[in-house]
């Protein structure tokens, strides 16, 4: 194992000061930004890295930079906090939200929009401002239809009836939001929710794990978020589920053994646009693909070589939290140095 993965997978109270150290010479430069030099410091970065994520290795992909500054420097905009107080409002709804919808109502109500929609509002914790609400409420009208549109699914494929709508309408319900962490390959996430799905090809049922977005589409605007990209995000949910040594937390606080499942099927609900809700199954590529990225990402940690120099394109100044802070200055001094003929360093070539 090299030899900044070590120290970060070392228990904190057994790093030494020469470990601290060699993280500080060999991680932490931070051109424009000011980090205090301490072991505490140091110590919580290193906390941070133990485990990778889904969302680490979409940022990590996505643009390496930003990855930096969010996960390892701990720089957090404003504009992330607003999206993850709504996103963490909506995300318990999703958790509780089966808890009451009944099943006999489903079937005694022709749709159930209204139903869901004035069902979300009663259960939301925080109360918002207007502006937020407005923001929000194309969400749960969304939610409110994709549930319809789940139930009416049903209707016409195995009947409306209370054993075909306990079997595919509702999540797995030890699934619902389950944290899982893998201690065996660092990596853990939250699984918003599994389902039963018909496979038509087997003749029996197969899995199918579905991640919720709350924030804006990210292909939306001004980039193209790519479906090779949505597969490897559902498909890091898949190997959570898949790999040996993944633990999960039970309802009473104790950590418990997860059952090894295969998830045949994926599917990501950005509730801002229902275009995005479409069920696909994962191949063996996708795995594959899915695992160079997370490999690269460890080396990157290891070797400090992230994407630092990078030509600003559209979405950077129009989109990214760090660009103006963060990126424009740092690029811009290269380039005060490339006209005074300065010999630069290994780490800028």
């Amino acid at each position: 194992m090299s030899e900044i993965i070590k120290i970060i997978r070392t228990k904190r109270e057994d790093r030494t000061n020469k470990d601290l150290w060699l993280v500080w010479n060999k991680l932490l430069d931070a051109p424009f930004i000011s980090i205090r030099k301490s072991s505490k410091v140091v110590n919580d970065i290193l906390d941070r890295l133990l485990f990778t994520s889904k969302s680490r290795i979409m940022s990590y992909e996505f643009c390496q930079t930003t990855f930096k500054y969010s996960y390892i420097f701990g720089i957090n905009p404003p504009q992330q906090e607003f999206y993850r107080k709504i996103g963490g409002n909506l995300h318990y709804v999703m958790e509780i939200l089966y808890n009451y919808v009944n099943v006999d109502d489903i079937i005694k109500l022709r749709n159930i929009k209204n139903y869901i929609y004035n069902l979300i509002y009663s259960l939301i914790p925080e109360k918002f401002s207007d502006r937020i609400f407005n923001y929000i409420d194309v969400m749960v009208k969304n939610i409110a239809l994709f549930e319809d549109s789940k139930v009416q699914r049903i209707r016409t494929t195995g009947g409306l009836t209370k054993e075909n709508l306990e079997r595919y309408y509702y999540p797995i319900k030890e699934e619902r939001e389950l944290g899982i962490e893998n201690y065996i390959t660092y990596e853990c996430g939250k699984v918003d929710a599994t389902y039963n799905i018909y496979n038509e090809d087997t003749g029996k049922d197969s899995i199918l794990v579905v991640d919720y977005k709350f924030g804006v589409p990210k292909y939306m605007d001004t980039y193209i978020y790519a479906e090779r990209s949505i597969r490897k995000e559902v498909c890091f949910y898949k190997r959570l589920m898949k790999e040996a040594g993944s633990m999960y937390i039970d309802k009473d606080g104790n950590m418990q053994l997860f059952q090894r499942r295969e998830a045949d099927y994926g599917m990501i609900i950005y509730f801002q646009d229902l275009r995005t809700a479409k069920a696909f199954k994962m191949e063996p590529g996708d795995y594959y693909d899915l695992s160079i990225t997370i490999n690269k990402y460890w080396d990157s940690i290891e070797n400090n070589s992230f994407n630092q120099i990078h030509g600003a394109q559209e979405w950077c100044m129009d989109r990214c939290p760090y660009f103006w802070k963060y990126c424009y200055p740092y690029e811009n001094k290269w380039k005060i140095l490339r006209s005074m003929g300065n010999i630069f360093s290994e780490q800028e070539t």
